[in-house]
């Protein structure tokens, strides 16, 4: 298992920013501007601490199982594994915007969400390790 986590830092909502308040500048608006924010209106352009939240995060990155079988008779096979790898299990964090563990936070490049990246998939491999004697 891999286990990640950062603490401690903010990320502008550039998501929020955009498109999740009435009035924010773009014909397309999130519907939580009409239902989690009906009350907030933009002028469009207003850079504020508003867009700021909390970028805590911890995540399971990748997890494998796995059986490896050694039959007594190892005329042919010496042993078989069997496996299950997941990457991109879980993500827990109060973060509104897209996944935290992707935007880029360091004292040159300041944690800023923008709005044109992918959520990231949860991927599944199964595999077989076959070793003949």
């Amino acid at each position: 298992m891999l286990f990640r986590s950062a603490l401690g830092f903010e990320i502008f909502n550039m998501r929020k920013y955009g498109m999740g308040l009435k009035g924010s500048g773009t014909d397309n608006v999130l519907r939580k501007a009409y239902t989690d924010y009906a009350d907030v209106e933009s002028s469009g352009g207003i850079i504020s601490s508003y867009f700021l939240e909390n970028g805590n995060y911890f995540k399971l990155d990748n997890i494998t199982l796995g059986y490896t079988y050694s039959p007594k008779s190892r005329q042919l096979v010496e042993n078989l594994r069997i496996y299950l790898t997941a990457k991109n299990v879980f993500t827990l964090t109060g973060y509104k915007g897209n996944d935290p563990s992707i935007v880029t936070s360091t004292g040159i490049t300041p944690g800023i969400d923008s709005n044109s990246a992918y959520p990231q998939a949860t991927n599944f491999t199964l595999g077989v390790t076959v070793r003949f004697h």
